[in-house]
């Protein structure tokens, strides 16, 4: 008995022994590591400058506008009336934002008051200061418009506006002006999931409407925006043409507040535009010329 454990024992050690060998050439065996994929770049709206209303054009670009407010008590009756010019002179366009100067004079109450030249830098893809946080593309839809459905790409839009975040849905037409066919802002939600009311919803609801530009018919896409909220809301109409800087050659609003009664309204009119700069104004424009150049680049 003693001899075969002894003859036994050796046998089992070998065994033993060749144990880890066996696990190491398992390890050996296994499939290399795999390769780390790419992540997509995420989605991006980016304008042609053909189809934003003041990139399409080039530096130095301007109009003049005036707006006749009117304000009323609570029984119905104008309590004040001003007038104010306004002049804006494009003075750069980047691949993300544009730059503007704006100068308003104010008459109201028999006081002329001028205020100064100032600076303003926007988002093309929204038209706000705020700085663009995220963008995402939704699945396309298609809205009527003129009796007809448009095809567009619909994308979500999160941005920052003062201390709020704000979410734009922008349904957008490459082929057709004024291309943002409607754009819906709320906003956002302190959950992905969270669906806050609507604050304003900017549609057209017209693409050709003669109107008098420059002292000859053109033609004109029609866009109204509704803008609601706990005070009020606002109603507002305007005509937009691609061949004037900013757009807009004509537009209505009504003021109302929380009982529906209306307690101001505006019309804004195009007195003047060029696409070079003004002789009055050619002296500023010189002054920031430079910066112009340099935010022109991508």
């Amino acid at each position: 008995m003693i001899a075969l454990l002894l003859i036994r024992f050796p046998a089992a050690r070998a065994q033993n022994e060749t144990q880890p060998a066996a696990k190491g050439a398992a390890s050996t065996a296994e499939s290399p590591p795999k390769e780390k994929t790419k992540k997509p770049s995420p989605a991006r709206l980016t304008f042609p400058p053909a189809h934003h209303r003041w990139a399409r054009f080039q530096p130095g670009a301007w109009r003049e506008l005036r707006i006749t407010t009117e304000t009323f008590d609570n029984e119905g009756k104008v309590v004040s009336r001003s007038v104010t010019t306004q002049q804006e002179i494009l003075q750069g366009v980047n691949e993300e934002d544009y730059v503007f100067d704006v100068q308003a004079t104010v008459d109201l109450s028999g006081k002329h008051i001028a205020g100064d030249w100032k600076s303003r830098v926007l988002q093309l893809v929204t038209d706000s200061a705020g700085q663009i946080v995220d963008t995402q593309q939704l699945d396309g839809a298609s809205l009527s418009v003129d009796g007809r459905l448009v095809d567009c790409q619909v994308w979500k839009i999160r941005y920052r506006e003062d201390a709020r975040t704000l979410v734009d849905r922008i349904y957008y037409a490459p082929d057709l002006f004024p291309y943002i066919l409607q754009r819906e802002t709320s906003e956002a939600g302190e959950k992905a999931s969270d669906q806050p009311p609507t604050e304003r919803t900017e549609k057209v609801i017209a693409l050709a409407v003669p109107y008098v530009v420059g002292g000859r018919l053109a033609t004109c896409s029609c866009i109204q925006t509704i803008r609601g909220g706990a005070k009020g809301n606002t109603v507002r109409v305007a005509f937009e043409s691609d061949e004037v800087p900013g757009g807009e050659v004509a537009a209505w609003s009504t003021d109302y507040d929380d009982q529906g009664r209306r307690i101001q309204w505006s019309v804004q009119e195009l007195l003047s535009y060029g696409k070079t700069p003004p002789e009055g104004s050619r002296k500023r424009f010189r002054g920031l010329r430079g910066r112009a150049r340099r935010r022109s680049r991508p």
